[in-house]
Protein backbone atom coordinates (compact mmCIF):
# COMPACT_ATOMS: atom_id res chain seq x y z
CA UNK A 1 0.00 0.00 0.00
CA UNK A 2 2.54 2.46 1.27
CA UNK A 3 4.53 1.74 -2.09
CA UNK A 4 0.96 2.90 -4.26
CA UNK A 5 0.75 6.02 -2.15
CA UNK A 6 4.35 7.20 -2.48
CA UNK A 7 3.93 6.48 -6.38
CA UNK A 8 0.52 8.48 -6.71
CA UNK A 9 1.86 11.20 -4.24
CA UNK A 10 -1.80 10.53 -2.28
CA UNK A 11 -3.20 8.67 0.49
CA UNK A 12 -6.62 8.07 -1.44
CA UNK A 13 -6.99 4.14 -0.74
CA UNK A 14 -10.07 4.07 -3.00
CA UNK A 15 -8.33 4.88 -6.46
CA UNK A 16 -5.73 1.86 -6.37
CA UNK A 17 -8.35 -0.36 -4.07
CA UNK A 18 -8.49 -2.66 -7.08
CA UNK A 19 -5.03 -2.90 -7.95
CA UNK A 20 -4.29 -3.25 -3.56
CA UNK A 21 -6.66 -6.23 -3.94
CA UNK A 22 -5.38 -7.87 -6.98
CA UNK A 23 -1.76 -7.75 -5.79
CA UNK A 24 -3.08 -9.08 -2.32
CA UNK A 25 -5.05 -12.05 -3.63
CA UNK A 26 -2.30 -13.29 -6.21
CA UNK A 27 0.34 -13.65 -3.58
CA UNK A 28 0.91 -16.84 -1.74
CA UNK A 29 -0.07 -16.88 2.42
CA UNK A 30 1.67 -18.13 4.55
CA UNK A 31 -1.52 -19.64 6.43
CA UNK A 32 -2.99 -21.78 3.94
CA UNK A 33 0.07 -22.23 1.66
CA UNK A 34 -1.47 -20.86 -1.65
CA UNK A 35 -2.70 -17.54 -3.25
CA UNK A 36 -6.37 -16.74 -2.01
CA UNK A 37 -7.67 -16.53 -5.92
CA UNK A 38 -6.45 -20.40 -6.18
CA UNK A 39 -8.80 -21.42 -3.27
CA UNK A 40 -12.38 -23.01 -4.94
CA UNK A 41 -14.99 -24.90 -3.10
CA UNK A 42 -13.28 -27.91 -4.20
CA UNK A 43 -10.20 -27.55 -2.00
CA UNK A 44 -11.57 -25.11 0.66
CA UNK A 45 -11.52 -28.58 3.11
CA UNK A 46 -7.86 -29.22 2.28
CA UNK A 47 -7.87 -25.40 3.10
CA UNK A 48 -9.34 -25.04 6.16
CA UNK A 49 -7.49 -28.37 7.53
CA UNK A 50 -4.14 -26.78 6.99
CA UNK A 51 -5.07 -23.69 8.98
CA UNK A 52 -6.82 -25.43 11.51
CA UNK A 53 -3.30 -27.79 11.93
CA UNK A 54 -1.44 -24.67 12.63
CA UNK A 55 -3.73 -22.78 14.51
CA UNK A 56 -3.60 -25.97 16.96
CA UNK A 57 0.29 -26.59 16.41
CA UNK A 58 0.78 -23.14 17.57
CA UNK A 59 -1.80 -23.29 20.81
CA UNK A 60 -0.22 -26.71 21.73
CA UNK A 61 3.41 -25.45 21.57
CA UNK A 62 4.20 -25.10 25.90
CA UNK A 63 6.78 -23.10 26.75
CA UNK A 64 9.16 -24.75 29.06
CA UNK A 65 9.98 -22.91 32.51
CA UNK A 66 12.92 -21.56 32.80
CA UNK A 67 12.80 -21.87 36.67
CA UNK A 68 11.24 -25.33 38.24
CA UNK A 69 9.60 -25.33 42.19
CA UNK A 70 12.38 -24.37 45.27
CA UNK A 71 14.60 -22.49 42.57
CA UNK A 72 16.28 -19.68 45.15
CA UNK A 73 15.81 -16.19 42.81
CA UNK A 74 16.34 -12.77 43.02
CA UNK A 75 13.70 -10.05 42.00
CA UNK A 76 14.62 -7.83 39.11
CA UNK A 77 14.37 -3.78 41.01
CA UNK A 78 11.69 -1.29 38.82
CA UNK A 79 14.32 1.60 38.13
CA UNK A 80 12.84 4.99 37.47
CA UNK A 81 14.01 7.52 34.63
CA UNK A 82 16.40 9.33 37.00
CA UNK A 83 17.65 6.20 38.66
CA UNK A 84 21.20 5.65 38.84
CA UNK A 85 22.41 3.22 36.63
CA UNK A 86 25.36 1.63 38.85
CA UNK A 87 22.34 1.24 41.76
CA UNK A 88 21.87 -2.99 41.65
CA UNK A 89 19.45 -3.87 39.20
CA UNK A 90 18.42 -7.37 41.57
CA UNK A 91 17.20 -7.38 44.85
CA UNK A 92 19.77 -8.33 47.63
CA UNK A 93 17.22 -10.94 49.53
CA UNK A 94 16.40 -13.98 48.18
CA UNK A 95 13.38 -15.78 46.86
CA UNK A 96 11.59 -19.11 46.84
CA UNK A 97 9.86 -20.67 43.73
CA UNK A 98 6.52 -22.01 45.60
CA UNK A 99 4.71 -22.77 42.42
CA UNK A 100 5.52 -22.77 38.45
CA UNK A 101 1.70 -21.31 36.59
CA UNK A 102 1.38 -22.69 33.46
CA UNK A 103 0.23 -19.50 31.86
CA UNK A 104 1.22 -17.83 28.78
CA UNK A 105 3.57 -16.47 29.08
CA UNK A 106 5.02 -18.93 32.48
CA UNK A 107 4.29 -17.29 35.59
CA UNK A 108 5.95 -18.11 39.29
CA UNK A 109 4.48 -17.93 42.53
CA UNK A 110 7.31 -16.84 45.28
CA UNK A 111 8.07 -17.26 49.14
CA UNK A 112 10.44 -15.46 50.78
CA UNK A 113 13.10 -17.02 53.23
CA UNK A 114 10.39 -16.64 56.47
CA UNK A 115 8.52 -19.02 53.87
CA UNK A 116 5.66 -16.10 53.36
CA UNK A 117 3.73 -15.95 50.31
CA UNK A 118 4.61 -12.86 47.98
CA UNK A 119 1.59 -11.35 46.55
CA UNK A 120 1.59 -11.78 43.11
CA UNK A 121 3.11 -13.94 40.00
CA UNK A 122 6.34 -13.05 38.31
CA UNK A 123 7.62 -13.47 34.64
CA UNK A 124 10.84 -15.16 33.92
CA UNK A 125 11.69 -12.07 32.65
CA UNK A 126 11.78 -10.18 36.87
CA UNK A 127 13.45 -13.57 38.31
CA UNK A 128 17.22 -14.11 37.57
CA UNK A 129 18.50 -17.55 38.97
CA UNK A 130 20.98 -17.64 41.81
CA UNK A 131 24.01 -19.51 43.33
CA UNK A 132 24.68 -17.58 46.33
CA UNK A 133 22.49 -18.15 49.11
CA UNK A 134 23.00 -14.84 50.64
CA UNK A 135 24.71 -11.66 50.40
CA UNK A 136 26.16 -9.19 53.01
CA UNK A 137 26.17 -6.06 52.54
CA UNK A 138 29.45 -4.23 54.10
CA UNK A 139 29.20 -0.85 55.50
CA UNK A 140 33.05 -0.43 56.19
CA UNK A 141 35.74 -2.72 57.14
CA UNK A 142 36.96 -2.69 60.97
CA UNK A 143 39.86 -4.95 61.34
CA UNK A 144 42.14 -7.21 59.17
CA UNK A 145 43.86 -10.41 60.05
CA UNK A 146 45.31 -11.85 57.37
CA UNK A 147 42.50 -13.08 54.62
CA UNK A 148 39.73 -12.48 57.77
CA UNK A 149 37.83 -9.42 57.96
CA UNK A 150 35.49 -7.66 60.37
CA UNK A 151 33.05 -5.94 58.72
CA UNK A 152 30.54 -3.79 59.92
Amino acid sequence: MWKQFSLRGSFKWYDVLSELLTAYNSRKHRTIGMEPKDVTAANVELVMKKFAYEVVAAMQQQQKPKFKVNDKVRVNKAKNLFEKGYTANWSTEIFTISRVRRTKPVTYELRDLCDEPIVGCFDEQELSNTAHSDVYLVERVLKRRGEEVFVK
